[in-house]
């Protein structure tokens, strides 16, 4: 019979571990304010927290000891760190979506509360084989606290933006049917940009030795007649020349319009 410790190794080289760097993050944007660079600003998520739940009780004795009975959920606010550009896209982005967005700075009357919210950010968990296996959903959220942001002469740091996501409530998923480590990667672009230069590879490759072996090998006009030879021998290099620089040309025009399709 396997010992405890047996089987707990056995538990770990099966399954693995979970990382807490094995993640990215999805933001929504309110419908009231016009903010752009989403992705930009979800790719710079350098930091962020698994959402906490607390339950509030009170205590209620009807015969004997005391009860503790649960009445509430209480939801703590998630914190975001964010890299910063340095054209400080990530920082304007937090200040439009709390000066404008929650606030106008003017009149000093807050927005209706439908228009400043996110309706989803999502915390999405992935394997070392980069599968999708656990997500957590903020609903309605809207960023409470920035931050300040110090700066320093002697700092060689980057800039980071440090944001306080209140929130109504969360869910999690796991997911049973989770994405395979193919079907991600075949989303990567740089993948698919590398796939693709390997196929232009092996293509090229192939058709030079084609080119090559039938301008190299030695026919019998080489002996018989030499001139004859001679011409044959620059027409066939030129037009090798030629059919090569198309087929990379067109070649590497197809992978531009794939990856502007894609980004």
């Amino acid at each position: 019979m396997a010992t405890k410790l047996q089987t707990f190794i056995s538990e770990v080289k099966t399954r693995g571990m979970a990382s807490a760097n094995k993640y990215y993050v999805e933001l929504g944007v309110p419908k009231g304010v016009q903010l752009e660079n989403t992705r930009l600003i979800a790719l710079f998520c350098d930091q962020t927290q698994l959402p906490d739940l607390n339950i509030n009780t009170t205590p209620i004795k009807t015969y004997g000891e005391v009860r503790e009975v649960p009445y509430e959920n209480m939801y703590g606010n998630v914190n975001f760190s964010f890299y910063c550009d340095s054209n400080l896209i990530v920082k304007h982005f937090f200040d439009k979506w709390m000066l404008l967005g929650i606030s106008n700075p003017d009149t000093r009357h807050f927005n209706y509360y439908n228009d400043y919210i996110s309706d989803k950010i999502t915390i999405n968990m992935i394997t070392n084989d980069e599968r999708e296996v656990f997500k957590v959903d903020l609903f309605e959220c809207y960023p409470k606290q920035m931050q300040a942001v110090s700066l320093d002469y002697a700092s060689r740091e980057i800039i980071k933006i440090q944001v306080s996501m209140n929130y109504k409530y969360w869910r999690s998923s796991l997911l049973s049917t989770s994405t395979s480590a193919s079907t991600i990667q075949s989303r990567n672009p740089f993948n698919i940009l590398g796939n693709d230069l390997e196929s232009l590879k092996g293509t090229v490759t192939g058709f030079l030795s084609d080119k090559i072996n039938s301008i190299i090998e030695i026919p019998n006009d080489y002996f018989n007649d030499f001139g004859s030879f001679q011409d044959r021998i620059f027409g066939d290099s030129k037009e090798f020349f030629s059919d090569t620089a198309d087929q990379v040309s067109s070649s590497f025009s197809d992978l531009k319009d794939r990856a502007v399709s894609f980004f």
